[in-house]
Order: structure tokens, then C-alpha cells, then sequence
């Protein structure tokens, strides 16, 4: 089961002992809930193992051919004129195409081709019938003035730093990764939340080329809650007043203590935290019984990574509040919904997504 999780060409523990297994020629039924994560990469491994014909076609190496024949390829193409070659008007032109990873996407004919012969497909709606209605909600939060300033200055100076660095063989690219961050910083203003130790929030480059700071804001006051934790304080408590119980994802850890520390104080109950570090994967299912269930723990907080899998008694939920986004992974988020819309949830399953606005 959950064999998306060895979908690894990279040679992970778990994706060789994957290849071993189903090599046995014994009978194999590997089932996901997942398929892909949207990229045809994630296809690659499984169906080499899973499919005599595809092994035909391609080695256990050739993922990068398998992208370019299936999936979508990001290409940059630069264009400079030759040099000594100019003609009157016209010039001869020089393309220079470099290759940056890879684009979501796959190809119709992989899946009529390769999947569909070896696979049995089901839809969440062929198996609906015991299962409640489901609503997904976005809503967009205005932050406040002081936050948007401070977010507009620190995202302005690392797009100013990126742009010089383009031609630095050093430094070209190694910010993109504080650039996927940014989204974050609404959320983690506060100097309880910050990325550093004394609260504050830094944009630096890596350790291996410096770690250099480009940009700095001081952490805000921990006392005032922002737009999105008004907003999440104020609907958890519609939830419970209908007798539902909430699940609130959050991605960094920095947030556990302060989201629920606002929630015991807004909502005036006991609001637990499940804390992967803390709880193994193999005593969680049981942990959640004993310290959720048997208590009557009506919201609990955690990051989504922690129960995408494996846990069967989480229907004691019944709305997700997904106060961060699971790093744009649209795995986590499916398999964390399922969690509380699957056999033995009798209401309506809800999903809140806060976003703040632009």
C-alpha cells in the first residue's frame, strides 16, 4: 500500500526493497490513493516494476529519456548574434537552451499506453457511497498594512539579489529556495515564530557559499494575532458550535506553540498537539486514540506529513484547517484530506484554506 512513497529512482532504501519484492514473480497488487504528484517522474519507477513491457523500452537509468519522451521539460532559450557573422541586415543568430528541471505534466499516451494496462482505476466517487458530502473553502485574508510593508521591502531585495547574482557562477540560483519561503513570512512575522533565534526574520544564502544575509526584519510583536489567526480563532469556534471537531495543519514547526496557545486562549479549551518528533509513526495511530479520542479532544494541531498515511481514526475530525500550504505538495494535501473523508465520518467534510490575498 502507499506505493507512491517508493516511487524513488534515486535508489532509496525503500524503492529497492520495493524492486526486490515485486521480482519475486509472485502476484503483486500495489495500491495508492496517489498515482503521481503531478510530475511524470513519479510515474517512472513504479511502472518499471510493475510493467514487463515498459522494462522493454527503458533501463532503471533512463529516467531523464523517459521525461523528455512523456513529461514536460523546462528549457531556456537565449539567443545572441554570431559573432563576425552579420550579413547587411541580416544576422545570423546563436541559440544557446539550458535545461531547469522539470514542469508538471504527463503525456495522454503514457497513461493510455503503460498505465491503463496494468492498472484498475478507481474515483474517489466510485466509492462514495458511504462516504458524506465534502466542501472545500478558500478565503482570502487581507493582511495588515505594517505586514504587507515589511513582506513587499524583504521580497523587492531578494528579487534585486537574484537578478544581480544571475551571472555569478558562485551564486546564480542558490537564493530560489528562500524565494519559495517568502509565502511564509505572513505567517511567521512574529519574534515568536522567526527563522532565527532571537525572533527575527533573515534572507541569507547557504551555509556553502556564505551564508550571507541579503535581507532582515525585526520579528513583530507575539501579542497581537494576525488577520489569519483572527480568522482561524473566530471559525474554529463556529465549527465547535456545531459540534464539529477541527484538525489545523501547519508546515513549520516554529508554529506548533503559538498556534496553540491562541486557540486555548480564544476557544477557553484544551487544544492538543501531535508532534512527529515526539510520537513515532508507530505508536501514532495509538497515541491519537489515547490522547485525543478517550480525552475528548475536540481540535487538534499538526503537520500534515505526520498523518497523510497510516491512520485510520481520524474521522473523529471532521474539518481541516490548513493554516499553511504543504509546500504547493499536492500529495500531503490529498492524503491528509483523506484522513477525515473516508469510511466511518457521518458529516460533512469540510476543508479551510486562509490564504492571504495576492
Amino acid at each position: 500500500d502507499e506505493v507512491h512513497e517508493l516511487s524513488n529512482s534515486g535508489g532509496s532504501a525503500q524503492s529497492l526493497a520495493f524492486q526486490q519484492l515485486v521480482h519475486l514473480r509472485v502476484p503483486v497488487v500495489a495500491l495508492t490513493g496517489s498515482a503521481m504528484n503531478g510530475y511524470a517522474s513519479s510515474l517512472f519507477m513504479l511502472l518499471w516494476c510493475l510493467s514487463r513491457k515498459f522494462r522493454l523500452r527503458y533501463e532503471r537509468t533512463e529516467l531523464t529519456r523517459f521525461i523528455e519522451d512523456y513529461g514536460y521539460v523546462k528549457r531556456f532559450v537565449e539567443e545572441k548574434d554570431a559573432p563576425q557573422k552579420s550579413f547587411g541586415a541580416v544576422t545570423d543568430r546563436v541559440e544557446k537552451v539550458k535545461t531547469a528541471g522539470q514542469s508538471p505534466g504527463v503525456l495522454p499516451s503514457l497513461l493510455l499506453g503503460d498505465l491503463l494496462p496494468v492498472a484498475v482505476p478507481l474515483q474517489l466517487a466510485d466509492l462514495e457511497i458511504d462516504l458524506p458530502p465534502k466542501r472545500e473553502v478558500v478565503v482570502e485574508v487581507e493582511p495588515t498594512a505594517e505586514m504587507r510593508q515589511r513582506y513587499d521591502r524583504l521580497q523587492r531585495e531578494l528579487l534585486a539579489r537574484i537578478k544581480r547574482d544571475r551571472f555569478d557562477k558562485e551564486l546564480s540560483g542558490r537564493l530560489f529556495g528562500q524565494l519559495s519561503e517568502m509565502v511564509s513570512y505572513l505567517d511567521r512575522s512574529t519574534a515568536d515564530t522567526g527563522n532565527t533565534p532571537e525572533g527575527d526574520w533573515e534572507i541569507r544564502y547557504p551555509e556553502e557559499v556564505g551564508g550571507r544575509v541579503v535581507a532582515s526584519e525585526r520579528g513583530l510583536p507575539c501579542g497581537p494575532l494576525s488577520p489569519k489567526e483572527v480568522w482561524l480563532a473566530r471559525t474554529v469556534m463556529e465549527e465547535l458550535d456545531e459540534d464539529r471537531r477541527a484538525m489545523v495543519f501547519v508546515w513549520h514547526t516554529q508554529l506548533f506553540g503559538r498556534v496553540q496557545r491562541l486557540l486555548e486562549e480564544q476557544l477557553s479549551e484544551r487544544v492538543v498537539v501531535l508532534d512527529a518528533r515526539k510520537v513515532g509513526a508507530k505508536v501514532r495511530e495509538a497515541w491519537v486514540d489515547r490522547e485525543v479520542v478517550a480525552k475528548g479532544a475536540r481540535v487538534m494541531v499538526v503537520n500534515p506529513v505526520a498523518v497523510q498515511t497510516g491512520l485510520n481514526n481520524l474521522t473523529w475530525f471532521d474539518s481541516v484547517f490548513w493554516f499553511e500550504s504543504p509546500a504547493c505538495n499536492p500529495t500531503i494535501r490529498r492524503q491528509a484530506n483523506g484522513r477525515i473523508r473516508r469510511i466511518g465520518q457521518r458529516k460533512e467534510a469540510r476543508f479551510y484554506s486562509p490564504v492571504y490575498a495576492e
